[in-house]
């Protein structure tokens, strides 16, 4: 069947408010997600965010800990000078440190151990 002029500006009117319709309805959801990945002062700020601008776990980690959960955050933010290595393409296995690694596997150890009661 052959659409002519009007058939075609309807079909396009109600896509673009399909679209606009499926947009606000995901919208307040990737705030939510972006906002859980956010410090809180930033959050306050205000503003449109559908990224996190200032990224942590802190708000997991709490929530987690709330709950008594013991949880524990093993990132580490001294990565290069200036962190500039940091989930960048230069963010590869040789730029690792030894000393964060063991640092984050005593940590990890020390809280198996109190979890399973068998601390030394």
């Amino acid at each position: 069947m052959k659409k002519n002029l009007s058939d075609g500006i309807t079909e396009g009117v109600i896509l673009a408010v399909l679209i606009l319709f499926a947009l606000s309805t995901l919208y307040p959801f990737v705030y939510f997600l972006a906002c859980s990945f956010n410090t809180a002062s930033d959050t306050m700020r205000g503003g449109f965010i559908v990224f996190p601008r200032c990224f942590t776990l802190d708000n997991y980690k709490a929530a987690f800990q709330n709950a008594g959960i013991p949880a524990i955050d093993l990132i580490d933010f001294e990565y290069g000078p200036d962190n500039i290595y940091w989930h960048t393409a230069g963010d590869t296995v040789d730029k690792l440190s030894a000393d964060s690694l063991g640092i984050s596997a005593a940590i990890a150890l020390k809280m198996v151990w109190k979890l399973t009661g068998m601390e030394p």
